[in-house]
């Protein structure tokens, strides 16, 4: 049975989380989302008794991240490659973000980015493996709370060279008009 709480502070003081009490209740609430800098939290009793925690960090996001793709669009005619390039957003950052090109069987790591707030990729994903025809292309971002978001992106691989015949008029061909 612990004590009866007469105050509860956090330091530094974040816009991430509020910190209340009730009774001998600690309650810590969320306020909006993104990452919290690391903070201590202060709970005196009503005897002026101090306790203070471990350092602590708030994430709090329950959101996916957002992928805006730039390349490839949907109907692309591709070979065995296809770049890849875009944007993400998220408020407690990128954790991993990949591709699937064998219906989600597999993932690739793409590269990314964070510069000045802005999120961006670029690749190339390798299509060697999959036959000509309807190829889909999935890419998945995670944040660090551990919520994704896959777009889908329907190509089309033509890896076949066109074979090309050359067709003239043979030499007995007579022609009855003028050309």
């Amino acid at each position: 049975v612990g004590e009866k709480i007469k105050s509860v502070s956090i330091e530094p003081e974040t816009s991430i989380v509020k910190v209340s009490n009730r009774d001998n209740l600690v309650i810590v609430k969320s306020f909006r989302e993104g990452v919290s800098e690391p903070i201590k939290i202060f709970v005196t009793t009503i005897y002026d008794e101090v306790f203070t925690s471990q350092v602590l960090r708030f994430l709090n996001d329950d959101k996916a991240p957002h992928i805006i793709v730039d390349t490839p669009a949907t109907g692309d005619w591709v070979k065995n490659e296809v770049g890849i390039s875009g944007s993400l957003e998220d408020s407690s950052g990128i954790a991993t973000l990949s591709y699937s090109v064998d219906k989600l069987n597999t993932f690739s790591d793409i590269p990314f980015t964070e510069e000045n707030g802005k999120i961006t990729f670029k690749s190339k994903a390798a299509l060697v493996n999959n036959d000509d025809g309807n190829v889909s292309l999935f890419i998945q971002a995670t944040d660090y709370a551990g919520n994704s978001e896959i777009k889908a992106i329907s190509l089309n691989k033509d890896s076949t060279n066109p074979n090309i015949t050359l067709l003239t008029p043979g030499s007995d061909t007579v022609f009855t008009k003028r050309i």
